[in-house]
């Protein structure tokens, strides 16, 4: 993830285009990975700068979110960070299959998160691309 400086940057820039944005998609690797308390900094920082983001999505494995206690992932929900996307870089069938989603079932079963789960099919990068091009336009 980009340093502190360079994230209040981009947030700066992204509300001089969109100062009433309401979701924002995180990028760069996984960014969930971060700790909880670089995860909340950013999150509150989101929050100063766009004040009508409602929610922030990011991709993550089910190893970050093993990582963090149960009232961390409460709380970075409360923040506004409650799109979790969550998935493998496979579309092979024989692939997946050793993948099952036991530990997530196992979790939300047992109450400790309900993440917004969300599966990027491959069209959507496409349209997501386009909409992105649309945006840059717009600025």
């Amino acid at each position: 993830m980009s340093p502190m400086e360079e994230f209040e940057e981009d947030l700066g820039e992204i509300k001089s285009c969109q100062p009433y944005a309401r979701r924002l998609f995180w990028t760069g690797a996984t960014p969930f990975a971060m700790s909880y308390e670089n995860l909340k900094l950013r999150a509150l920082t989101v929050r100063d700068y766009l004040i009508k983001c409602q929610t922030m999505a990011m991709f993550a494995s089910i190893r970050d979110i093993k990582s963090k206690e149960v009232w961390q992932l409460k709380k970075l929900r409360a923040m506004g960070i409650n799109g979790l996307s969550i998935g493998t870089e496979s579309g092979d069938d024989d692939t997946l299959t050793l993948f099952p989603d036991t530990e997530l079932y196992r979790m939300e079963q047992e109450g400790q998160f309900v993440p917004a789960i969300t599966h990027v099919p491959p069209s959507y990068h496409a349209k997501a691309s386009r909409a992105l091009s649309n945006f840059n336009s717009s600025c």
